[in-house]
């Protein structure tokens, strides 16, 4: 077995921003007409709730394409996923005979698509309790129309009166949506194998709300928040990828 390492990357939130900007808002009945009006609590609450939604996003979109290198990103499955193809090292390309299947997803290959995927699973995985086909949002939305279209062989899926949501799983398979993600990619891996590490999930929560009034006079407030974050997967040979440059 080779090793796999996680580490993760010190990242950081450091905004200033003006009181100002908010007097006009939803607060501006308890913020008073004092000019040294301070932050209410519950506007404190607000923000932070705000800034912990920004955070999330961002982090949704590092798990999957984020890069090392880039500022406030930190390096994510698809660009680890494809430099193991490249390399040559576990990961599997779906492929369609000697082909590897790539190009875009839409509702007339999404069954197509998927179903290469699956059939480059190994034996040796397929059919564990935690495999799962992570897809894009675009993959999502073509096989949500194949289905609504009544396409053949899709799944055997009776359209007849229902106009909702269409289920999500592929021949027995959770097919999870994963904003992050490329629109065209599928990945398929047990939950288990890929990975997810920082210090301390309560960094996550943790945000600071700074009032600079009583510092230097300013209307300003600062917001900070620090956090690590990295992923990893464990054994290559054991995921399975719809390759798409």
């Amino acid at each position: 077995l080779t090793e796999a390492v996680l580490t993760p990357k010190e990242l950081q939130v450091n905004l200033e921003l003006c009181k100002q900007n908010f007097v006009q808002s939803w607060e501006a009945l308890q913020l008073g007409y004092s000019a040294f009006d301070e932050i209410p609590k519950n506007f404190n609450d607000y923000l932070i709730s705000y800034v912990g939604g920004i955070v999330a996003q961002a982090t949704e979109q590092s798990i999957w394409t984020g890069s090392a290198s880039t500022n406030g990103q930190f390096g994510g499955f698809q660009p680890a996923l494809s430099a193991s193809i490249a390399a040559g090292t576990g990961v599997l390309a779906a492929k369609s005979g000697s082909v590897i299947i790539s190009g875009s997803i839409t509702a007339a290959n999404v069954l197509d698509k998927l179903n290469s995927v699956v059939n480059t699973i190994p034996n040796t995985v397929y059919g564990k309790e935690d495999l799962l086909l992570y897809v894009g949002t675009g993959v999502g939305k073509a096989y949500q129309q194949a289905l609504a279209g009544g396409a053949v062989g899709a799944n055997g899926w009776n359209n007849q009166m229902n106009v909702g949501d269409k289920p999500f799983n592929f021949n027995g398979i959770e097919i999870v949506l994963c904003p992050g993600m490329s629109a065209n990619k599928i990945v398929a891996a047990q939950k288990s194998n890929l990975h997810f590490g920082t210090g301390l999930m309560s960094d996550y929560n943790e945000v600071r709300v700074l009032d600079m009034a009583d510092l230097d006079g300013s209307q300003n407030f600062r917001v900070i928040m620090r956090y690590t974050a990295a992923t990893q997967f464990g054994i290559g040979q054991d995921i399975a990828i719809h390759k798409n440059y």
